[in-house]
This record gives C-alpha cells, structure tokens and sequence, in this order.
C-alpha cells in the first residue's frame, strides 16, 4: 500500500535490503500494509543484537515508554525504533463525542 506520493511503505519506515525487523503488538493486518518489500527482509521474533529496526504499538503512553526505556538500553547505536500508539475508542466514548457536536 502506497501514501499519496507513491512510495512503498517499506521504504517510508526506513525498511531497507537485509534489514533485521522487530514489531511488538502490531495491529493483525500490519504486515499486509508493507507490500514490495526489499529483498532480505527478516521478521524476527524476539528482540536480539542482530534487530535493525523495531516497530513498537502500545494502546498506553506508561507501557509505551517503560518498554521504550528497557529496548534503548539494549539496541545497537546503528539502530532504530518507531512507535505509536493504537488508538483504542471505546463505543461509550464515541457517543460522548458525537453528542458534543
């Protein structure tokens, strides 16, 4: 899947050949999100020494930053993190804010 400029969005996150790949609680379809992948790409599945590039999703800021916290101490100075958030809206709070309008 391509933004609006048309680059992958392995390239728009950094995903280069041979890039070790870490992701902590992604969404269920985000691998589906990174069509044409560069050649080499690994998904690992633990966080190690050889990881590249981690992509981090927390439905909390507290979790977020204790986990970003302990993975600094651990990764390489050539490596990187992204992170977000997963927005989570639960059904009470969309009525709230519908009826503010």
């Amino acid at each position: 899947m391509a933004g609006y400029s048309g680059t992958p969005l392995a390239a728009m996150l950094g995903i280069k050949t041979g890039t070790a790949l870490l992701t902590v609680d992604a969404p269920p379809a985000y691998r589906d999100l990174l069509v044409r992948m560069p050649d080499g790409v690994a998904f690992e599945a633990r966080r190690t020494a050889r990881i590249d590039l981690m992509y981090v999703f927390s439905t909390s800021r507290r979790k977020l930053g204790a986990f970003l916290a302990r993975a600094r101490r651990r990764m390489r100075d050539d490596s990187a993190i992204w992170s977000g958030l997963k927005l989570v809206v639960r059904r009470e709070q969309r009525r709230t804010a519908r009826s503010r309008f």
